[in-house]
């Protein structure tokens, strides 16, 4: 019975932590103590998310995170900081290749070979995992020099099934997380 229910809590815990590993960038030499507004600016003519819905979404978690940080949204003029971003998709591929040396018995330096004086034979596997990678990138830029001074990425890999079968909701969540752990870092300490 306690087994069951560590096993279940695992489960459980494991499904709904979902893991971002976070890169970024920022110069060292921008003072970023006089942030206070902020306003969210994309670039004219460039589709940064192909998707409208997801470019919503990923609005509404950037404004929520820099409102929790204590930033207000201002009109772009006003702006202390301009922030920006972009997603991206790729379909990927992983191909690994494992050399296998199984003798007759099929497990590697049996102890029955020398008795039987059987063979080891090698066998070359092939695996071939088709999955798709998505990108998230949150940029910082001064409003007046149009300088980069802060980048924020990360990225997650998805099966076809799990893009396929995703929820709305479920997608939410993911691009609440994962620009949450973006902006974990922002501003840099």
């Amino acid at each position: 019975m306690r087994l069951a229910l560590t096993t279940l809590l695992v489960l459980l815990l494991g499904g709904c932590a979902v893991g971002f590993k976070v890169t970024g960038d920022y110069n060292v030499e921008y003072d970023f103590s006089g942030q206070s507004t902020y306003a969210i600016v994309l670039p004219e003519g460039i589709e940064t998310v192909p998707n409208p819905l997801v470019a919503r979404r990923v609005m509404r978690a950037l404004r929520a995170e820099l409102d929790e940080k204590g930033l207000v949204e201002v009109p772009s003029a006003e702006a202390d900081v301009h922030f920006s971003f972009i997603t991206t998709s790729q379909d990927r591929e992983d191909i690994r290749v494992y050399q296998n040396y199984n003798s007759y018995f099929a497990y590697r330096n049996c102890w029955n070979c020398r008795v039987y004086n059987t063979t080891v034979m090698p066998a070359t596997e092939v695996t071939r995992v088709e999955y798709i990678e998505s990108q998230m990138i949150i940029d910082a830029v001064h409003p007046e020099t149009r300088e980069l001074f802060w980048r924020g990425m990360t990225n997650k890999k998805f099966t076809r099934g799990e893009v396929s079968s995703m929820k709305p909701d479920r997608l939410t969540r993911l691009v609440d997380k994962a620009v949450d752990a973006i902006l974990k870092n922002y501003p840099p300490q």
